[in-house]
């Protein structure tokens, strides 16, 4: 987890320093620093929700109920869009007789690789 809390704001403070470096060469643009500011901190975010997905909510959820005849398969990953930003889903298979099934994605409403907030 202290990696994930020390690249919280990783793509920020690097915006945040080639703004400072655009603006010691003479390069003032607010609108370009809001875009560059706006667009970074949204992928940190993503990055942040990425993990709490995959580590924390989890752990919180606690085990999900399994379906008669079911049976864990594997974990697999899943590239999923969120308004943040794409992110990395990493989640159980189950297998059963009706076929196979991730407990998470239902968990979360997802429609295909879309969250709700995105469709």
């Amino acid at each position: 987890m202290e990696a994930v809390h020390a690249a919280r704001h990783r793509e920020t403070e690097a915006a945040l320093n080639v703004i400072r470096q655009k603006v010691q060469s003479g390069a003032l643009d607010m609108a370009w620093i809001e875009r560059t500011l706006r667009d970074a901190s949204m992928r940190d975010v993503a990055r942040l929700l990425e993990s709490f997905l995959n580590h924390e909510l989890p752990v919180l959820l606690g085990e999900q109920p399994v379906k008669s005849g079911e049976h864990f398969h594997s974990h697999q990953t899943r590239k999923v869009s969120t308004v943040l930003g794409p992110i990395t889903l990493r989640r159980a298979y189950y297998r059963g007789p009706q076929g196979g099934r991730y407990p998470l994605d239902e968990a979360l409403g997802l429609h295909d690789q879309y969250t709700p907030a995105v469709v």
